[in-house]
């Protein structure tokens, strides 16, 4: 969503990290109670969490296989212009 909002992919990175940083520590009672029940912390920590070489693949597919976000919006999700064009008139700010 944010690449086809225009966000720059380094801002998305940037965001996505700080998951790792703000979300896993807030969900400690969760990994206790998740450890507690027979369950391995290093596991939820990886469905939880964002590793860079994920998103790299993330966008290294979406690029092979439809060149460019507004194709992976168009022929894959199958969104028309008008809807993206509604979702930036909505999520973002005039400049």
């Amino acid at each position: 969503m944010l690449s086809i909002l225009g966000v720059d992919r380094s801002d998305i990175y940037h965001d996505y990290l700080l998951t790792n940083e703000q979300l896993i520590p807030a969900l400690h009672p969760v990994f206790i109670k998740f450890e507690a029940a027979g369950g391995d912390p290093e596991l939820l920590r990886y469905i939880l969490g964002v590793e860079k070489e994920s998103l790299d693949t993330a966008f290294d597919e979406m690029e092979k296989r439809y060149s460019n976000i507004e194709g992976y919006f168009a022929d894959g999700l199958k969104v028309e212009e008008s809807t993206v064009a509604t979702l930036e008139e909505r999520l973002l700010e005039p400049r």
